[in-house]
């Protein structure tokens, strides 16, 4: 029988300096039948001489272009759109697949045909030290907090994100399009997408890392009121009855900063009150209580701000010894 066709889609803005590596972790890898899509997002360094020098030395690769910059959600639908892949693997310009990555999640789809989505740990390095992979950024405290699903994902992608994009890979039947009004927030968005349209998830393996994700100081994670933006928008654009918590405490937020503090705050307590991840549910606690004492512009501030990682780790690594 002839190996499934995966496709790898690689959107790319102005990361011609960090390219060439991820590329390289696809010709790299030990499964051999893909294609690769780099979608250049109308880039103005070298992004696109990069890629094209890829293509013309193996036809694997492929290169479309944006001649007005869309941003990453629509830069991975045409992805999506340009391929023919029975499985999908999206890989960001700036981080690295490690080369049993594709194989290992193929095996487990050709195994489980009720798993839409497969995935695996993901590490974290700098940019001046490539090889040192991490569990996280947080010092030697810090262990994965990648959550392990096997089944619905729906409980817990309402309290968190529970993995970068690239550590998956999808069967394409259950990849639904990345929303495109929004920047800084889509891919939680889009798992929750996923989960909400009943796509089974199942964690892969063990410990080890399939995919190596680059920390630096452009990461479009690290843009905090990017993050707020992308999250309110996203909860006004849910498609569906259900409303995720996260989004209850979203729109919650945005009633505040609206100037409706009182309302904002209660709808953001009422989605704390449903949590069932302790620490989750305390954060949003917290930000109703900041909601109701700080002006609005501290509360933004407070908001804003990412969860640290160490205190998730150490809850985490606590109840694992009990």
């Amino acid at each position: 029988m002839t190996p499934p066709l995966v496709s790898v889609i690689v959107p790319a803005y102005n990361y011609a300096r960090y390219l060439h590596d991820a590329l390289a972790s696809v010709r790299d890898q030990t499964y051999q039948r893909w294609e690769c899509i780099v979608v250049n997002d109308a880039s103005t360094d070298e992004t696109a001489a990069v890629a094209e020098k890829w293509a013309a030395a193996d036809p694997r690769f492929r290169v479309v272009h944006h001649y007005m910059n869309k941003g990453v959600s629509a830069s991975r639908n045409r992805g999506v759109r340009e391929s023919s892949g029975d499985f999908i693997q999206f890989l960001d310009a700036d981080d690295r697949l490690l080369t049993e990555k594709i194989v290992r999640h193929v095996r487990f789809l050709e195994e489980h045909p009720e798993t839409g989505v497969v995935y695996s740990e993901g590490w974290f390095f700098r940019d001046g030290n490539p090889e040192r992979l991490m569990a996280s950024l947080h010092g030697t405290l810090s262990r994965s907090i990648m959550a392990r699903v096997n089944g619905d994902a729906w409980e817990k992608l309402q309290h968190y994100n529970i993995m970068p994009t690239p550590c998956a890979l999808l069967r394409r039947g259950a990849v639904p399009e990345f929303l495109e009004t929004i920047a800084g927030f889509e891919d939680w968005d889009f798992w929750l997408r996923c989960a909400a349209a009943g796509v089974r998830f199942d964690f892969a393996g063990d410990d080890d890392p399939l995919v190596a994700i680059r920390a630096h100081g452009r990461s479009a994670s690290r843009d905090a009121m990017r993050m707020v933006d992308g999250l309110i928008a996203a909860a006004k654009a849910w498609p569906h009855a259900q409303l995720p918590l996260i989004y209850d405490v979203a729109l919650g937020a945005d009633a505040v900063l609206s100037g409706d503090r009182r309302g904002g705050a209660a709808r953001i307590a009422a989605a704390a009150s449903r949590a069932t991840e302790p620490l989750t549910a305390k954060r949003w606690r917290a930000y109703a209580a900041a909601a109701r004492v700080l002006p609005r512009r501290a509360f933004l501030y407070v908001f804003a701000r990412p969860m640290p990682e160490w205190p998730l780790a150490l809850y985490r690594r606590l109840r694992g010894r009990t």
